[in-house]
């Protein structure tokens, strides 16, 4: 009955080292997994990850859309032109990029990049507006 109890408990202290080994696994398999995010196997940037080139993310979304070739070189070079190199400044500087692509790519690219977290809801987008509240205090208010 004893070696019955020890056996038992040998069998649970190992199935447990198993379970910590898989679960340290794993956690390094996630770890692996989020640091590769964005890059692909080959080592390059993944065509729609933040640090993709502009022309590598429309070009990669042409694919799935069939956007005219000239429309994508189009809007490709004159964002270059104006400095937005990569799909992470693309999107911080939204506001001004939109205004480089025909209505119906500025609609899709905008839902692209809010899928990738990139740009906010338009709920949660300031207007741009700057607004100054003045307080008007009578001299009694002032004393």
């Amino acid at each position: 009955m004893v070696f019955d109890i020890v056996h038992y408990a040998l069998m649970t202290a190992e199935r447990a080292v198993k379970i910590m080994k898989q679960k340290e696994k794993n956690r390094q398999e996630d770890e692996m997994m989020r640091a590769l995010d964005g890059v692909s196997i080959s080592g390059q940037v993944a065509p729609d990850s933040a640090d993709a080139s502009v022309e590598m993310f429309l070009r990669f979304l042409q694919k799935e859309y069939q956007w005219s070739t000239i429309s994508v070189k189009t809007a490709s070079s004159q964002l270059a032109n104006d400095d937005i190199t990569s799909v992470r400044l693309m999107a911080m500087c939204w506001r001004t990029a939109q205004e480089r692509f025909p209505i119906d790519m500025k609609k899709i690219i905008e839902i692209e990049l809010r899928k990738r977290g990139m740009i906010l809801e338009h709920g949660h987008r300031g207007t741009g507006r700057t607004r100054i509240f003045t307080h008007h205090r009578s001299p009694k208010q002032l004393t």
